[in-house]
């Protein structure tokens, strides 16, 4: 289909504006670049206070959810560029409208603030916490353990032994004394033999279940121990951080002594029940499960379990906590580590100024010129199939000599036009081109400049 005068001028148009578009992309491009490196030495600046806080952070949160079980997020940087970037489910300005908040109901942040109440505090998108082991739970396997073992007399926890008085019954189908004798319709005749002192099956595996228990226990609090903060150089926190790692070694201390114990001892001596039973069991050599010792495990529960509260409420203090009004985004108070590194969280990502936002922004406008000049490119080889043109290098003078920036393609009898903004394209053909001086067939006038796109060009 052949091309209309209005098309043949705009495609024309296009063609030969494709250069200066993509130079002046450049130019802007190189304007955003020196605007980009300022901005981004603030954005490192403020990465910098950011990031000195987050170690803490994560570090102490680390502690906290080995405590309390609530699995505590980590702030990556990859969360404050996603943030910058309006990404879907960010965690700093929510836009997901099909996931309502609990602060916010339509699931979209529309204020200039940063949202508080997710990564800023170490929560999910969501506001919540993920679930994690905490110590507790080991404490309350321990204790459930226990009970099976106190369960038991003292005489079987002390030598993993019980005894059971032997014998036969006349009637061959009943092994016991109860059940003979209670045999029906007529009753056996059971004929007591010597008692017998052997293994307790319950409580061999009471105790391995126990050992087992609390083997687990230490090994959870070692790992605690070894994410306790040693860096952090302010006088209260870092005694509490010492105490947090005594108080452990304490309770590591207090396990290994009850591990070295032997588990049984059963040089009593005895042959008959009423011995065995009746035996004075502190006569014996301390054993693992013996009332005395084990109540020192007892006891060091109870004050771990009174530590670990008391270290959350430490740990709770250190982060502080953010107060933000839900909407308009006013940050009406904040403390301790959550709090000053939300603050700096939102002089990055503050939606006027913020200095991540502003460079993020930057670089989306340096894309924006990028994407132009594909753009730009993208249409050059598409009109390359149906047109060739190119610009006046000068003004044309009144005669039939025009200077071209590239007479490439051009040829002596091409029939070509000519046209320039607001004048008549004018039809002729070409009778000579050297390099990029071309010679028509008509006289072009003076009004045909360079300035206002003049240009030549020809139909393929």
């Amino acid at each position: 289909m052949a091309l209309t005068l209005e098309e043949r001028l705009a495609i024309s148009k296009k063609i030969v504006s494709i250069p200066l578009q993509n130079a002046a992309a450049d130019g802007t491009s190189a304007q955003i670049d020196i605007a980009k490196q300022k901005a981004k030495k603030e954005d490192d600046a403020n990465k910098t206070l950011m990031d000195n806080i987050t170690v803490f952070i994560n570090s102490y949160q680390s502690e906290f959810q080995r405590y309390d079980g609530n699995g505590r997020s980590v702030l990556l940087e990859s969360d404050m560029t996603e943030a910058a970037d309006r990404k879907l489910k960010n965690f700093f300005f929510p836009n997901d409208p099909q996931t309502p908040l609990p602060s916010v109901p339509d699931g979209v942040w529309k204020v200039f603030v940063a949202f508080s109440n997710s990564a800023a505090i170490g929560k999910t998108y969501t506001e919540g916490y993920t679930v994690v082991t905490k110590e507790q739970d080991l404490i309350n396997t321990v204790n459930a353990k226990i009970s099976v073992v106190e369960a038991l007399s003292n005489i079987t926890r002390s030598t993993g032994q019980s005894c059971n008085a032997s014998g036969v019954c006349d009637l061959p189908a009943y092994t016991t004394q109860a059940t003979c004798e209670a045999a029906s319709p007529v009753p056996g005749v059971w004929t007591p033999g010597p008692d017998v002192i052997a293994s307790d099956s319950p409580m061999v595996t009471a105790g391995v279940d126990l050992k087992n228990a609390i083997l687990a226990w230490e090994s959870f609090i070692n790992a605690t121990f070894a994410i306790v903060v040693t860096t952090d150089v302010d006088p209260t926190r870092s005694a509490q951080n010492v105490a947090s790692k005594a108080d452990i070694t304490n309770t590591i201390s207090i396990i290994d002594t009850w591990q070295a114990r032997l588990d049984y001892d059963t040089a009593h001596g005895q042959t008959t029940c009423s011995g065995f039973n009746s035996y004075n069991v502190a006569l014996l050599q301390p054993t693992k499960f013996r009332a005395v010792e084990l109540g020192l495990i007892k006891t060091e529960i109870i004050a771990r379990q009174a530590f670990i509260t008391a270290r959350m409420g430490q740990l709770n203090t250190n982060f502080g906590s953010i107060t933000q009004n839900m909407a308009t985004g006013e940050i009406t108070a904040a403390t301790g580590f959550y709090g000053n590194r939300f603050r700096i969280i939102d002089m990055r990502l503050n939606a006027m100024g913020g200095s991540l936002s502003k460079l993020k922004g930057l670089e989306r406008g340096q894309d924006a010129q990028e994407q132009s000049k594909k753009s730009n490119d993208n249409a050059s080889a598409a009109y390359a199939s149906v047109m060739l043109a190119t610009g006046f290098r000068a003004p044309a003078i009144g005669t039939t000599t025009i200077h071209v920036l590239n007479g490439a393609g051009f040829a002596a009898s091409d029939a070509v036009y000519i046209a320039a903004e607001n004048q008549q394209e004018i039809a002729t053909t070409i009778v000579s081109v050297s390099v990029n001086t071309i010679v028509l067939s008509t006289v072009i006038p003076q009004k045909y400049r360079q300035n206002e796109f003049a240009r030549i060009y020809k139909l393929l």
